[in-house]
């Protein structure tokens, strides 16, 4: 659990590439955008995506394509401010065959091809929540308000929630 004012950064091959496969010097839409939780994509391969040419003892893996909106909509839902995203048109491994070497160990598509994002990265933050009482009279309950932290978002009711126990 990321901590109020805590960072996360997450980069990885964009979707919308992921969703890609090369056939004949093409790249062609091979896997829908948006793998059922119950129906991992599955692969085999005798050495990992980086390169390192052992052979891997454990060959197969289970993947799952998650859309842009998905995976944006998730750090929002969970209380994160995106405060930076971007695409980029290179990886840091050589997804495909036709992917070649770019400055400083990158993989692009070749000269000639469409250009298209192949990677993402972005950034959120945690918000920070202040609670503030407000003096009350001798019997009247006690009323708690929240500060939102600089980013000008307020908190959702749960998180009040989880801050104070009771939120009405």
């Amino acid at each position: 659990m990321l901590a109020p004012g805590g960072e996360l950064y997450c980069a990885d091959a964009h979707p919308g590439f992921y969703v890609l496969e090369e056939f004949a010097g093409k790249l062609l839409p091979t896997y829908d955008y948006w793998t059922p939780a119950d129906r991992p994509l599955e692969f085999s391969s005798a050495t990992t995506y980086t390169g390192d040419p052992t052979v891997m003892t454990h060959q197969s893996t289970r993947e799952w394509i998650h859309p842009l909106s998905a995976i944006l909509g998730a750090l929002i839902d969970s209380g994160l401010t995106i405060t930076m995203f971007r695409e980029h048109e290179v990886l840091p491994w050589q997804g495909v065959p036709m992917l070649v070497p770019a400055p400083d160990g990158w993989w692009r598509l070749p000269d000639g091809h469409p250009r298209i994002p192949l990677s993402f990265s972005v950034r959120a933050k945690k918000r920070v929540v202040r609670l503030k009482a407000s003096r009350t009279a001798p019997g009247q309950s006690r009323r708690i308000e929240a500060d939102s932290d600089k980013s000008g978002s307020l908190p959702i009711a749960s998180e009040l929630a989880a801050y104070t126990g009771n939120v009405q």
